[in-house]
């Protein structure tokens, strides 16, 4: 079956995504620098062969947009069936006289009965096309295990641009390559944007009873939002089993509730397994209602190899107040043969005045590159108040081996009592 759009530019907007929940996300006409696209709902007729009448219980609704170099289109698919089925998809671009530019193929593996799929396409860099087809076939997938029902989805506006989504899966079976898909809205309910993103732990999922964090960046300032999400359980992969859990870890924690815009989170962990450890922590945090209020997972609350007995800083800023309390919710990767330069790295370090000198020797036989003082300020009455970061390699480069050399965290702009240093 092959379904045309078609797309009138009258400014340039940008669309990239990939997911599915459960109510399409509504598109509206944009102002004067929007785009005009036409959209229909529609229900398939003919059969499929292995899925018979399967295709007419699946809902379609199209769209799209074009930006000053690319053509971005969008469908969303509804399964009204009871049947589980992966989606194959064929799709062509035409330029206005309706000659053929590309096609690309998509494969989704499964999207479970009463499920949604959304998905935003692009032709990259052919800024000429006026029309796309689509080519829908589908199979019955017996290989995945439907999830979504059971993972609960909260998403919170941070700014302008920045969307948070927290999802918590409440069932027995992990959800795995789920996406989530993020539309965005003008204060006029205006569709302008949107963003898509693999989320998941460290081996690419969502737990039972576990929760994973991921924050969208937008480019088009936005007023609200609405997340899609996407996956199922893949009985053809068996869950890994980490051998390492919270019991091997020892775990400090530090909280800063500024009282009108954020708070910070510092973790200090000790890995007190027996091998290197990758560790990623999810963060949630909830009022005393029990209402999620913010969230955090990205490059500072995942540390790529801690040697056993050492100690890392995971961090996070949530921006959010009132916190109640913070769920964490860890996920491993462990190395059977792995060897860090910090393993071979002593370090010591005073407060002189608003300064913290940090030393370094490097006892090894590797220099060490990009390496940097993760540092914990406790303020006036020895309450946590900041964390801050200097790196060594602007004060000569590379640590070489046998060689000591001094850091200088210098004219910290508060009064503090004490600190916090750690190498990474």
């Amino acid at each position: 079956m092959k379904r045309t759009i078609l797309t009138l530019l009258l400014g340039a907007l940008m669309l990239s995504g990939c997911g599915g929940n459960s109510a399409p996300a509504s598109q509206a006409e944009d102002n004067e620098d929007s785009v005009i696209t036409e959209q229909s709902t529609e229900t398939m007729e003919e059969n499929i062969g292995e899925t018979g009448n399967l295709d007419d219980l699946i809902e379609k609704t199209y769209g799209g947009f074009v930006s000053t170099e690319t053509c971005y289109d969008t469908f969303v698919l509804k399964n009204n069936s009871n049947q589980n089925v992966r989606v194959n998809v064929d799709i062509t671009g035409f330029d206005s006289q309706n000659a053929e530019l590309a096609t690309e193929s998509c494969s989704f593996p499964f999207l479970g009965a009463d499920e949604t799929l959304a998905y935003s396409h692009c032709f990259s860099g052919i800024k000429e096309v006026d029309h796309v087809e689509y080519n829908f076939s589908y199979e019955v997938n017996t290989d995945y295990a439907p999830v979504m029902k059971d993972i609960k989805c909260d998403w919170l506006r941070i700014d302008e641009n920045h969307l948070l989504v927290v999802a918590r899966n409440e069932g027995e079976l992990p959800g795995t390559e789920i996406i989530a898909t993020a539309f965005f809205y003008d204060e006029n309910n205006n569709f302008i944007y949107a963003m898509n993103s693999y989320i998941g732990d460290l081996d690419g999922e969502i737990k039972p009873g576990a929760a994973v964090t991921y924050q969208f960046a937008s480019y088009e300032h936005f007023d609200h939002a609405e997340v899609y999400l996407y996956g199922g359980c893949d009985l053809s992969n068996p869950p890994q089993e980490w051998g390492i859990s919270e019991k091997n870890l020892q775990v400090t924690e530090y909280r800063y509730q500024n009282e009108t815009y954020f708070t910070d989170e510092a973790l200090v962990i000790e890995n007190n397994f027996d091998k290197h450890a990758k560790v990623r922590v999810d963060m949630v945090a909830y009022d005393s209602k029990g209402n999620v209020i913010g969230g955090g997972s990205d490059c500072t609350t995942n540390y790529g190899c801690l040697a056993p007995g050492h100690e890392a800083v995971l961090y996070a800023r949530l921006m959010c107040v009132n916190v109640d309390h913070i769920d964490l919710f860890y996920s491993y990767n462990t190395y059977e043969d792995a060897s860090t330069v910090l393993e071979n790295i002593e370090y010591t370090y005073e407060i002189d005045g608003q300064d913290v000198i940090i030393t370094a020797t490097n006892n090894g036989t590797e220099s060490l590159k990009n390496m940097y003082c993760q540092i914990l300020y406790f303020d006036l009455t020895g309450k946590f108040s900041n964390i801050g970061r200097v790196y060594f390699n602007s004060e000569g480069g590379d640590l070489l081996p046998g060689e000591t050399r001094s850091c200088v965290a210098a004219d910290y702009p508060y009064a503090f009592s004490d600190v916090l240093v750690y190498i990474e």
